[in-house]
């Protein structure tokens, strides 16, 4: 039987992450539904490319992901490779549900927007040199910088005046909405999905597997950033559409050292998701029922994602459970990938629950010492003890490198 392009495709991913990676360790595979329509959700989404080929890799199922328009039309390596999948590919088993995000649509919005304290609305937002009614629509959303705020028009009153349907309520966002001279913002148009739902809609009545990352994009944090709330309505709304139906929502987990070639990698999944059929009563019911029932659906997801990664309140945080871990384990013990995650995850519940304890703090602040010493002297744990070595010793190994430094200069100097 001839390969399709899907077929060498996928086995071409297979090589790379083998390449990439040291060591993968698959856990939970066993919480997927082997039948029936499956909706897998991820995250932290790390990494577009390399989130997507593990999943396809250990999803013992055939399945279908959905991919941002964005990354197909201009993504290099990934967008080549899916527009090869996308137009080649006439297995029934695999589609690209391509999405059509109103950010990648976005444009600089002319001018700088600030909140106008003196009127005490919090819905009207002014404009410095905008033009609200030639660049804007009902329906359109405005972004503050850095993602510090989004919220949708409700009505436009003239250039330099209009009206949100939702205040900004964080302090980032306060901030420079008052700041003097206003501050820069995004456009985002309103895009009709409902072709994209109808989509996902027969995929589902189907029994079709798809893949998805709520978040809607890929970042570095150790943190969920906020869901999107498209999975819940893509799941309540195919349910509603098909009475009967038994949508399972998947959560699932992968964590690997970015930066770090030949590093290994953990793939976890979580318990399935069981939709109540009250959540689909309710979204039935349009308008605030629907949205509540979203809202709920959003909120299981959250929390059943949150139970899967190893979530800290900051980088720094992070990086001190890390040394702690490291400080716990014995000399002789080495841990598996996934106990590893499962140990830094329960630190980290662990610190946050009993962090207020003043020997929790002066632990940590030990830790943190002797963490950035570590990073000063340029050692690792595993170094500390060998620190202090013979006068031979030391000659030696300076000779060694003296000799390996002239050898690298004299080949570096062609280039």
């Amino acid at each position: 039987m001839w390969f399709t392009m899907f077929d060498i495709v996928l086995l071409f991913f297979r090589f790379i992450l083998n390449i990439f990676f040291r060591e993968i360790k698959s856990r939970g595979s066993y919480n997927i539904p082997k039948e029936g329509p499956v909706i897998i959700i991820g995250a932290p989404h790390a990494n577009m490319f390399i989130d997507g080929l593990l999943l396809m890799r250990y999803v013992k199922r055939p399945m279908s992901l959905m991919i941002a328009q964005n990354a197909i039309k201009y993504g290099h390596y990934v967008g080549t490779l899916a527009r090869a999948i996308h137009a080649t590919n006439s297995n029934t088993h695999f589609k690209l549900v391509v999405l059509n995000r109103p950010k990648d649509l976005a444009e600089p919005g002319k001018g700088k927007i600030f909140l106008n304290k003196s009127k005490a609305d919090p819905l009207r937002i002014n404009g410095i040199n905008t033009e609200f009614t030639k660049q804007l629509k009902i329906g359109y959303q405005i972004s503050l910088p850095r993602e510090y705020g989004l919220s949708e028009i409700t009505e436009i009153i003239s250039d330099t005046e209009l009206v949100i349907k939702k205040e900004f309520k964080e302090t980032k966002a306060l901030e420079v909405l008052s700041q003097p001279g206003g501050t820069s913002y995004t456009c985002m148009p309103y895009v009709d999905q409902s072709n994209l739902y109808e989509i996902v809609f027969e995929m589902m009545n189907s029994g079709k597997c798809i893949g998805v990352f709520p978040e809607g994009r890929s970042h570095d944090r150790s943190e969920i950033i906020p869901l999107k709330a498209g999975v819940a309505f893509m799941a309540l709304g195919a349910m509603a559409a098909n009475p009967g139906l038994d949508i399972k929502i998947v959560p699932w987990m992968n964590y690997f050292q970015a930066h770090q070639f030949r590093s290994r990698a953990v793939i976890k999944f979580g318990p399935p998701i069981s939709i109540s059929s009250e959540l689909v009563e309710k979204y039935n019911k349009n308008g605030l029922d629907r949205r509540e029932a979203c809202n709920k659906l959003m909120e299981i997801i959250y929390e059943r994602l949150k139970s899967l990664a190893v979530i800290a309140p900051d980088y720094e945080t992070l990086s001190v459970i890390r040394a702690a871990r490291r400080l716990c384990k014995p000399e002789h013990c080495k841990l598996e990938i996934d106990e590893v995650i499962d140990l830094d995850r329960r630190l980290i519940n662990g610190y946050i629950k009993f962090k207020d304890d003043s020997k929790v703090q002066e632990t940590y602040k030990k830790v943190k010492e002797y963490d950035q010493l570590l990073k000063n002297y340029g050692l690792k744990d595993y170094q500390v003890q060998k620190t202090t070595i013979g006068k031979f010793r030391a000659i030696t190994l300076l000779l060694y490198r003296s000799f390996l430094l002239v050898l690298c200069s004299i080949l570096a100097l062609p280039g």
